[in-house]
């Protein structure tokens, strides 16, 4: 589906040979040893979250989480109001997402990962790369 989305502008020119975005969850297969010392893996929800630049983020959060809230108990014909002021905070949280993720591909000439979406982002975005199993 996100090709859907058609070619991405590149988010910032690349400033290292190579990127490295590859897991640090259980689901890693390659050893701490066998890859660059620059590796890293998506941000967390706590580190977008963190700081000035995730404010808006955490009130686009808090606002999600209590117009859904307040969905269910609310008549029928504010509903669609609700619904429609909802997928406007989650298209921000998305657009904020992905531009965070747009940035860390951007870095590196190359991107060299093991994050399925990492590799759609770079073929979308023009950024050569290597898909790690």
């Amino acid at each position: 589906m996100a090709f859907g989305l058609g070619p991405l502008q590149r988010a910032a020119a690349p400033s290292a040979p190579v990127t490295w975005i590859v897991r640090e969850d259980v689901e890693r297969t390659a050893e701490p040893g066998a890859i660059e010392a620059s590796a890293r893996d998506w941000p967390t929800w706590r580190e977008q979250r963190a700081g000035a630049a995730g404010a808006r983020l955490r009130a686009d959060l808090a606002l999600m989480r209590w117009l859904n809230r307040t969905r269910d108990r609310t008549p029928v014909r504010a509903r669609l109001t609700i619904a429609r002021m909802a997928a406007r905070r989650y298209e921000r949280v998305a657009a904020r997402r992905v531009a965070i993720a747009a940035k860390m591909i951007a870095a590196g000439n190359v991107l060299v990962t093991d994050r399925f979406h990492g590799h759609v982002l770079a073929c979308l975005t023009g950024i050569p790369n290597v898909l790690l199993d």
